[in-house]
């Protein structure tokens, strides 16, 4: 619940829960693919994209009756690696922008360290180094317009769809 409320900014007490309810509109909207826990996920990250309205209903848990079939570290893995492909999917500029700057903090910590020796001993060569930096430099850079371009592309795919359902209204 944490890890998605920092990701899709909407902070919600329970995404896993499976106990929903939807208007058929918003029902028949749903692109749905994952299959299993990541299921909770999708449905959530899909409502969040379609500025549907959430309400929720607190419930209590209760001790099961029976053998629970969740095994919390492959399943915990399998809704993490869920929220990760919703996040690419649905906010690439997020997800493009942290690989990017990833990029460019090493960029940025190994020029530094070429700087630094350079200034200590003026003579001394770090080529290998200098080209490593600039690549880390530029791919950082590249990855990040990628993000922004990719973002772009999103809310002109939102616009022009929300323009065809309205026109069909």
């Amino acid at each position: 619940n944490r890890i998605f409320g920092m990701l899709y900014g909407v902070w919600l007490e329970d995404i896993l829960s499976g106990y929903r309810a939807f208007s058929r509109r918003a029902y028949s909207s749903f692109d749905l693919r994952e299959k299993g826990f990541g299921i909770e996920a999708e449905i959530t990250a899909e409502t969040i994209k379609k500025d549907l309205k959430i309400i929720e209903v607190p419930i209590t848990y209760r001790t099961r009756s029976g053998r629970s079939k969740l095994k919390p570290v492959r399943d915990g893995i399998r809704i993490g690696f869920t929220i990760y492909k919703l996040l690419r999917t649905y906010k690439p500029f997020f997800y493009f922008g942290l690989i990017g700057a990833l990029f460019l903090l090493i960029g940025l910590a190994s020029g530094a360290y070429v700087v630094w020796e350079w200034m200590k001993t003026p003579r001394v060569e770090h080529t290998l180094l200098t080209i490593f930096t600039t690549l880390m430099i530029l791919t950082g850079v590249q990855i990040i317009i990628f993000g922004v371009l990719s973002d772009l592309i999103l809310l002109l795919h939102k616009e022009v769809m929300g323009s065809i359902k309205g026109g069909r209204e």
